[in-house]
């Protein structure tokens, strides 16, 4: 993120604001920090080193990003909070019945996935499990996981053109189930599973693959289309999965916390806020920092570069 850029400036002033950064609590996570892209601009000024008084950042496999803000004592949040509401406003709650925006990311990913499905964007993630399995178990915790998450059910259709989404009321999500002879034998079957493609107007933006290795060995897969989720993401799934199975296995209900917001509430939200005058001021930004830029880069190639 360049300096002056206006991402820049508004995570200067959060955290100019009084906001702590570089602890991994998830509780009290703001706005931009529940996102990749807040998640990597915060990770930039970590590294500039902006307000000299910041703790790295740390990254782990699967993208599970843990350099959250810190809900710290509670004597700096009003100030950053009213910091936070004067530049970008609240979440709005929005009617669930309409159908309603993309945020730019998913716009970008809808795109792409017009023009051809491509596994590039399928994210997935695995676990093995040890012990008999209670498949009616597992059947009950990915209901109460998509309940729980209206984004893993949500179509992606487009109206005059233009992509909207609609989430459903209720989700549709189905077990694959196979039977994997050894190892290899499984890793083959969860490759051809990430590679399937998705339709995402039918409203079902995720699956799972179940194989048996033996009667007290499974492996399973979930696999989301990047429209919906991200690496972070499928690591919040298989936590959930594990919880939602140990509750139905004990004949209870997840002890999850509500969700204040859904993904599309952030999706609405941006929406306004960049109608508000935020997208010009970035364009008018990058527009300035661009002028006089090369139309295209020479740059050495092993093979000429053909007539456009």
């Amino acid at each position: 993120i360049p300096r002056g850029s206006p991402e820049y400036e508004t995570l200067r002033g959060w955290i100019a604001a009084g906001a702590p950064v570089g602890r991994s609590d998830e509780a009290g996570v703001p706005a931009l920090a529940r996102n990749a892209a807040g998640a990597a601009a915060l990770a930039a000024l970590t590294c500039d080193g902006v307000a000299g008084n910041l703790a790295p950042l740390t990254g782990a496999a699967g993208g599970r990003l843990l350099g959250h803000i810190a809900p710290g004592d509670g004597r700096n949040w009003a100030k950053v909070a009213a910091w936070l509401a004067d530049q970008t406003g609240e979440y709005p709650r929005v009617d669930r019945a309409a159908s309603l925006p993309l945020s730019l990311a998913q716009r970008r990913l809808w795109f792409l996935a017009q023009m051809q499905d491509s596994a590039a964007y399928h994210i997935s993630g695995a676990a093995r499990l040890r012990g008999v399995l209670d498949e009616a178990a597992v059947s009950h915790a990915l209901a109460a996981i998509v309940a729980r998450h209206e984004t893993l059910r949500t179509a992606f259709v487009a109206e005059d053109g233009e992509p909207r989404q609609v989430v459903l009321s209720h989700g549709n999500i189905t077990i694959e189930q196979g039977v994997a002879e050894d190892e290899a034998a499984a890793h083959a079957r969860c490759a051809a599973h990430v590679a399937q493609p998705f339709d995402l107007t039918a409203g079902t933006p995720v699956r799972v693959l179940l194989l048996r290795l033996g009667d007290d060995d499974h492996v399973v897969q979930v696999v989301m289309h990047h429209i919906v989720s991200d690496g972070w993401s499928v690591g919040v799934f298989l936590d959930e999965l594990s919880q939602g199975y140990a509750a139905a296995r004990a004949g209870t209900q997840p002890d999850w916390a509500p969700l204040a917001v859904q993904y599309v509430d952030y999706a609405a939200w941006q929406s306004q806020w960049l109608a508000r005058g935020q997208l010009e001021r970035q364009a008018t930004y990058w527009r300035t920092r661009l002028a006089g830029a090369p139309v295209r880069l020479d740059l050495p190639t092993d093979r000429p570069r053909p007539a456009v």
